[in-house]
């Protein structure tokens, strides 16, 4: 470990948040899944949740690019209701669901209220966010366009809509960021996946400990 490398490591934990999370339902695309998980590690994003009720998550190492070892990633895959599941977890720890959708009922992203902690829902690439979880959604958002195509892929809504909702909460008086404890337990496990030939280490250190 390098004293750059060091430096580096707090200059981004300082920019981290869990006030802002990410919520993938049944995003089965490996492109998208992946420039997903780029979009929350470059704009500060720790945590996302993936929910597996009909598709696996695969994202690919080629777009991912080492960027998921960098994350927290809480995976949703257990034989029942995985979307019910995920939403209780969540709302139980104080966040408000945000569905993304088109509908006409919707909010804008630059009008969704950030000031109690937000999990931002992006649904499959062909039907979006599933019925069921919408029904239990504190909001339904959306980005406003105004050409005559009225979708994104999800990928750039993701990244629309994570920047939006940063960039606000950057300039507000929210206290966004991560707590010392969080910090710390990131930073020793950042350190680790930064040292290589770790096992090798571990061991060499505790030979040497126990003679």
């Amino acid at each position: 470990m390098t004293e750059v490398r060091k430096d580096k490591i707090d200059v981004v934990l300082e920019q981290r948040t869990r006030h802002i999370t990410v919520v993938l339902e049944n995003i089965y695309h490996p492109h998208n899944a992946s420039a997903i998980i780029r979009n929350c590690e470059c704009f500060g994003i720790q945590d996302m949740h993936v929910i597996e009720d009909k598709f696996e998550y695969k994202p690919s190492t080629d777009i991912v690019r080492g960027s998921l070892k960098w994350l927290s990633l809480n995976y949703h895959r257990n034989d029942g209701n995985n979307s019910q599941e995920c939403v209780e977890h969540l709302k139980a720890k104080g966040y408000k669901i945000a569905a993304t959708c088109l509908r006409d009922d919707t909010i804008s992203i630059d009008e969704l209220p950030i000031e109690d902690k937000i999990a931002i829902v992006f649904g499959t690439e062909d039907k979006g966010v599933s019925s069921e979880l919408m029904e239990k959604s504190d909001y339904t958002v959306k980005i406003p366009m105004c050409g005559f195509t009225q979708s994104l892929n999800v990928s750039v809504s993701a990244a629309i809509c994570i920047r939006e909702l940063t960039k606000r909460l950057k300039k507000s008086d929210i206290d966004w960021h991560l707590s010392e404890e969080e910090k710390s337990e990131l930073r020793l496990d950042w350190y680790k996946k930064s040292v290589r030939s770790l096992e090798k280490l571990l061991q060499h250190y505790n030979e040497n400990k126990r003679g």
